[in-house]
């Protein structure tokens, strides 16, 4: 079995800000991010070093219980004896260290490992320093054997500290992690609020890319969402809160279009796409605790093809009946080739008429002006043309 052990102990080096493994870092507190990382690594039970309870640590064993971890709250290392069995391993987290998921599962999938980083650049960051050419990069996993030995030792150790002592000593081996996650964020150590704010943000930046300005909504959707992301503590929470509201945006769009408003229900498609937009961006940044999120790429391709559905049913709605079959036909072609041509290759994706909400203004805009099926007839020529005239591009270019 494995075997978490987290720190909850060291306060920032602001008096007022605190404790580090309570900062907030890109949605999650540092020990929120930990405790997520050893459940995705299988840690069935998660031992706390921490000098009392608090409403963060209160928070942190409804989290760990909810994934159905046991969750040991202890003021010393005295509860590693009853948590940690010889045969079990105890994967180990330094005060204030960020690993993002996906790293450390590659890094921790090998058996015992002492994980370290080059000293030159990650002892001024503030790594404990393990020789002259390597530092310890505040993880590792050793056996379960190893923390008998804590028994030997004074009651007031620093108990990682020892750990690590007594991983070096007992051989476990040491791996090096690239240098370059300490540039890129992915592994940081963090000791005051400034660099928890500064992880954030490069965090943020890195997860949610902006889309082009050809796709100005999308654009701004991203760069609303950084912002959003930016200022909240559970993006989780706002990610489900967005999506629940597209849905209701779009069920709204056929509700209205239904009773013959068009243009609302364009308008909603517009909505709709916009928060879409939302909780897909929210969704680069916020990582699966427990298992992949394949629900949500379905949920997410779902959710695209019904706002497709609701144009289409409100360009029909807004022509009169002897016109709707030439309504279905050319928004069925627009749409259709709006689906098909990025299926061919990327390059072929439609500028601007692929941001659905610019495509659900500019339909309602004439449907407003009873131009909605010329309209529509001359977005899926041009939408054709465009596909045409890239093929032929791509075909010179190999030539």
């Amino acid at each position: 079995m494995l075997v978490a052990l987290i720190s909850a102990r060291e306060t920032t080096r602001q008096d007022d800000a605190g404790y580090i493994s309570d900062l907030p870092a890109a949605g999650a507190s540092i020990i929120a991010r930990q405790l997520d990382v050893a459940l995705s690594l299988g840690c069935e039970r998660v031992v706390c070093l921490a000098d009392g309870t608090r409403p963060s640590l209160v928070s942190l064993q409804r989290r760990a219980e909810s994934a159905g971890a046991r969750f040991i709250l202890s003021p010393h290392h005295k509860a590693l004896a009853g948590a940690v069995t010889s045969q079990d391993r105890l994967l180990v987290f330094a005060d204030g260290v960020i690993a993002v998921q996906a790293l450390a599962q590659v890094h921790f999938g090998k058996g015992d490992v002492i994980l370290s980083l080059p000293a030159d650049k990650a002892v001024p960051l503030g790594y404990e320093r393990m020789d002259r050419e390597r530092a310890w990069a505040g993880a590792m996993i050793l056996r379960g054997s190893i923390v008998d030995k804590l028994n030997d030792l004074p009651p007031d150790i620093d108990c990682i500290s020892s750990l690590l002592r007594l991983g070096l000593q007992s051989g476990v081996p040491i791996a090096a992690i690239d240098g370059e996650y300490l540039v890129s964020g992915d592994w940081s150590l963090v000791s005051e609020a400034s660099q928890a704010e500064e992880f954030s943000r490069r965090r943020i930046k890195g997860a949610i890319a902006r889309d082009s300005w050809l796709r100005p909504v999308n654009a701004l959707a991203d760069i609303a969402t950084s912002q959003i992301a930016l200022r909240s503590n559970a993006p989780g929470k706002v990610r489900i809160g967005t999506g629940f509201g597209a849905g209701l945006a779009i069920a709204g769009s056929f509700v209205a279009s239904g009773f013959g408003h068009a243009i609302a229900g364009l308008g909603l498609v517009a909505l709709g796409s916009y928060l879409l937009r939302s909780v897909n961006s929210l969704g680069q940044l916020v990582e699966t605790r427990y298992f992949p999120d394949r629900a949500g790429k379905w949920v997410s391709r779902l959710s695209h093809l019904l706002l497709d559905l609701a144009i289409l049913i409100a360009v029909i709605r807004a022509l009169p009946g002897y016109v709707w079959i030439d309504g279905l036909f050319a928004a069925t072609m627009l749409l259709g080739l709006l689906h098909l041509l990025p299926l061919a290759r990327d390059e072929l994706t439609v500028p601007l008429l692929s941001d659905r909400a610019i495509l659900g203004i500019g339909l309602a805009i004439g449907a407003g002006a009873m131009v909605i099926l010329p309209l529509t007839q001359m977005l899926a020529l041009a939408a054709m043309a465009y596909g045409l005239v890239q093929i032929l591009r791509l075909r010179l270019t190999q030539v």
